[in-house]
């Protein structure tokens, strides 16, 4: 978790590794948004890295929340 100040606001950023089956149309230039009872967008900063024999895919992602 990283915090940071920009114009007097306080941001904070939230990394995470999301894993999931394999697939070919992902890469790190794309985001994802989890709906949950809130909308969450989570940004690529890295991946996609194989797990296995590609079964799974992993990503680097980061929320920044103030």
């Amino acid at each position: 978790r990283d915090e940071a100040t920009l114009d007097t606001i306080a941001l904070s950023k939230i990394r995470t590794r999301l894993r999931f089956r394999y697939r070919t149309h992902l890469d790190a230039s794309m985001r994802f948004i989890i709906m949950r009872p809130a909308e969450t967008i989570w940004s690529i900063i890295g991946g996609p890295a194989m797990l296995g024999t590609k079964n799974q895919v992993e990503f680097l992602c980061e929320k920044v929340s103030s």
